[in-house]
């Protein structure tokens, strides 16, 4: 993965679940191209599963959805601390050849009164770098510029429930 800054904030449409929606999340970054074959980085861990899609063509990101929840790795914290620049927007970019592209790893999701907070394949959280994709997404890499998180702020209660279902 890498990223590039931004000058301005990119349009971004947050969906949540409901009787159109049927996923937890999904959130789209900018103007979604029209692709028939994105390509797809995904981590199958347990109940849970989150799917991020690039542009063939740019390789830059532009949805990400959590497609499902396993409720015993929800764990409910007092906040989530994020230590990034957090007026300076970016833009994801994935490297095939250098990316992981499907894995399977354990994941651990955490939330607060405005947050959720969605790990795989760490232990320790302190040890990520995060960017700024939107004004509440932030993407968190490990040492090795592979995704290892994605944070979601400034959600409303009933946000939180709409993804969880409780």
């Amino acid at each position: 993965m890498s990223f590039e800054k931004l000058k301005i904030a990119p349009k971004i449409e947050l969906d949540l679940y409901n009787s159109i929606n049927r996923i937890p999340f999904s959130l789209k970054v900018g103007n979604c191209p029209i692709l028939s074959k994105p390509i797809y980085a995904r981590n199958l861990g347990g109940g849970n599963f989150i799917e991020f899609r690039f542009d063939r063509t740019n390789k830059n990101l532009y949805e990400m959805s959590l497609v499902s929840v396993d409720a015993d790795t929800v764990e409910d914290i007092e906040t989530n601390e994020i230590n990034c620049q957090k007026n300076e927007f970016h833009n994801c970019f994935i490297h095939e050849a250098d990316s992981k592209l499907e894995d399977s790893v354990p994941m651990k999701i955490f939330r607060d009164k405005k947050s959720i907070c969605i790990n795989w394949g760490i232990e320790d959280q302190t040890n990520l770098e995060y960017f700024l994709l939107s004004s509440n997404c932030f993407l968190g890499i490990n040492a090795d510029s592979y995704l290892a998180s994605v944070i979601l702020t400034n959600l409303l209660q009933e946000d939180i429930f709409n993804i969880f279902g409780f």
